[in-house]
């Protein structure tokens, strides 16, 4: 069954995200549908869709605490707020990075 949520991140910002994803390396994340972030009022945004709760699971256990702890958002970052999607409907177009914005200060790196 479709395992997917929306997940509130307060005090991270894109720089902390940017770590943690630096982190996690480039090795694709077995099951992950789908995954959305970006910044919102005082945080970040993350909405993830996955295959199982199994799989999300085995990544969090695997890869993400690690990234997470090797990142060092928790020491500056509260708790994160997570909230539980009940997917009837996913529709998936490719399996790729989609890089939708970038902010002024990279582009020009």
């Amino acid at each position: 069954m479709t395992y997917a949520f929306v997940q509130y991140l307060p005090g991270v910002s894109s720089e902390g995200y940017a770590r943690v994803v630096a982190a996690l390396g480039s090795q694709p994340y077995g099951g992950l549908l789908a995954h959305l972030a970006g910044p919102c009022d005082g945080g970040w945004r993350i909405i993830q869709a996955w295959r199982s709760a199994d799989d999300y699971a085995q990544f969090e256990r695997s890869r993400l605490w690690d990234a997470v702890i090797a990142s060092g958002i928790m020491s500056s970052a509260s708790p994160p707020y997570v909230e539980m999607l009940d997917v009837r409907h996913l529709i998936v177009e490719r399996s790729e990075v989609v890089h939708l914005h970038e902010p002024a200060n990279e582009a020009s790196q």
